[in-house]
């Protein structure tokens, strides 16, 4: 539905798209349903009837439509700070879909978050949802900035402390970032992700067991998050308990089947000289992903680029217990293995 469309919805709106207003407002508990019958009703087509037009698009998945509604809306009222943000959020997701978030894109979605700040600066959620966007593009003095702009407004914003802690993880002030994880399970202690979060970090300082019991405690809120599963499996197996890592990485299988995690497993099982399991474990994860073995080679690659040997030579030979034909991860592992023999010398 282009703009062309939507002009055609005046006092005439048929009936059913009053049932589908209707049933959006029930499905999604809308606070405004007084407003949406009534523009409905009586074929009201000011900016508050496309701010809606676009919820109830954007609710069914139909990104263009709503983009093109919420554009119908600021023209009609530039003054609006939710429309401009309800925009940029449907332009990020067209282009996290797409998997081609054009720089082009990108610009425009931080002016539209700009302009809503503009016109309403205690909209704590636009802070934070420009942050995000600054960080994914490495800004991230600008995106510390907002982040603590955020908490300034409102000290319970959960996602402020969250993503600011992401920030700093990026710049490896690792105390720091774990401060601001506590804080965020402090504050939304239900969120089984935050736990992830602590987690993964206690385990980047190598505080093994604070990290275990960090993602035994997510596990606790969500049984069914497998992420967590998987870490836990990953810090076990640091401290070389191999059964329970096993465990814990055939539970995550079980909830989310994927190729690294097979991988994972097949690594532990071969090193207890479970050979059988291990081959079934590494033939599960080229059923899943047939590229995965040239993943690895790449990720092997950058870590030689590094400087990091130890790791760059796990990952091609992980490459090749996948796929024995992959050459180039025999050739890279052939003068990554020279290379740190001369090293050793």
């Amino acid at each position: 539905m282009k703009l062309q469309s939507l002009k055609l919805f005046t006092a005439s709106v048929t009936f059913a798209l009053a049932i589908t207003c209707l049933s959006f407002v029930y499905d999604k508990a809308l606070s405004n349903t007084e407003a949406i019958v009534e523009t409905v009703q009586h074929g009201h087509t000011d900016a508050t009837f496309y701010k809606n037009l676009g919820k109830i698009l954007e609710s069914q998945h139909k990104l263009e439509e709503a983009a093109d509604a919420y554009r119908k809306a600021i023209q009609l009222d530039p003054n609006d700070a939710e429309t401009y943000t309800r925009l940029a959020s449907v332009l990020n997701t067209q282009g996290v879909i797409s998997n081609q978030v054009e720089e082009k894109k990108y610009d425009e979605v931080v002016a539209l978050y700009r302009k809503a700040i503009e016109l309403e600066p205690h909209k704590v959620g636009a802070y934070v949802d420009l942050g995000y966007i600054l960080f994914t593009q490495g800004k991230l003095d600008e995106a510390t900035t907002l982040y603590r702009k955020a908490i300034e407004l409102d000290s319970h914003e959960v996602w402020a402390y969250v993503n600011l802690g992401h920030v700093l993880l990026t710049q490896r002030k690792l105390d720091e970032a774990i401060t601001l994880y506590r804080k965020s399970i402090q504050i939304e202690p239900k969120i089984s992700l935050l736990y992830l979060y602590l987690g993964n970090a206690l385990k980047e300082q190598n505080k093994l067991n604070e990290a275990i019991a960090v993602y035994r405690k997510g596990i606790q809120v969500n049984p069914s998050e497998f992420t967590l599963y998987t870490n836990l499996g990953s810090a076990l197996n640091q401290q070389k308990k191999f059964n329970e890592a096993v465990a814990a990485y055939r539970t995550s299988l079980k909830l989310m089947p994927d190729a690294y995690t097979y991988v994972f497993l097949g690594d532990i099982l071969e090193s207890q000289g479970k050979l059988k399991e291990a081959k079934a474990a590494y033939h599960d994860a080229m059923q899943l992903d047939p590229e995965i073995s040239n993943y690895l080679t790449q990720n092997g690659k950058s870590l030689q680029q590094q400087g990091n040997l130890t790791e760059a030579i796990m990952k091609y030979q992980q490459a090749l217990k996948l796929d024995s034909h992959n050459t180039e991860a025999q050739n890279y592992l052939e003068k990554a293995q020279a290379l740190q023999a001369e090293q050793e010398k």
